[in-house]
């Protein structure tokens, strides 16, 4: 037996018709970038719609979706660049803190190989694992600097392409405007 919703098909229409564009980008994902959708504002569709002819409807959404994907990337490209230096900050003290137990571990054998039985075990006894939790408080400090320093980048980046992003919408704004009073203009002269 069939139920009412197997057989009632509705047709479906995608994307859905120009003039009903709701001012998101279907192929939004066709972008270099997976975690940005670029889309229209639904102000500046509204815009690009009372526009006079199709060609310019479509030249102005291209346009505004190409600047808009030029930011996004170079955002991308900056925020990766970032996480690249965070990631060579910890390598960096990794390092540090390898060559660091090196140079202690040498001491400790050079202490063991000593000839004086009262000074080994005053070594022995005066704590090995000073140093190994020493540095593990190193790492964890650094990597907590790099993760803090990594957050404040990142919050300065994403400020700045935020900036970016209105920026244009305000630039399409205006030049739709001007769009929008010549193409007034030019039907009161065709009148």
């Amino acid at each position: 037996m069939h139920s009412q919703r197997d057989t009632l098909v509705l047709p479906k229409t995608y994307p859905p018709p120009y003039e009903e564009h709701n001012g998101t980008a279907e192929d939004a994902k066709d972008v270099d970038s997976p975690n940005e959708e670029i889309f229209v504002p639904p102000q500046i569709m509204q815009k690009i719609m009372a526009l006079k002819t199709h060609k310019e409807r479509v030249r102005m959404v291209e346009e505004y979706m190409r600047k808009k994907g030029e930011i996004v990337k170079a955002k991308e490209k900056a925020l990766t660049c970032q996480k690249r230096a965070r990631a060579r900050t910890i390598k960096g003290a990794k390092n540090d803190v390898k060559d660091i137990q090196k140079a202690y571990w040498e001491t400790v054998h050079n202490i063991m190989d000593a000839k004086d039985q009262s000074f080994r075990l005053f070594s022995r006894g005066y704590g090995f694992n000073t140093c190994i939790r020493a540095c593990r408080l190193l790492v964890t400090a650094r990597k907590d600097e790099a993760r803090r320093f990594h957050e404040t980048e990142t919050g300065k980046i994403e400020a700045i392409y935020q900036n970016a992003f209105k920026r244009v919408d305000e630039e399409y704004n205006a030049l739709l405007d001007l769009m929008l009073i010549s193409d007034k203009q030019n039907a009161r002269a065709e009148v």
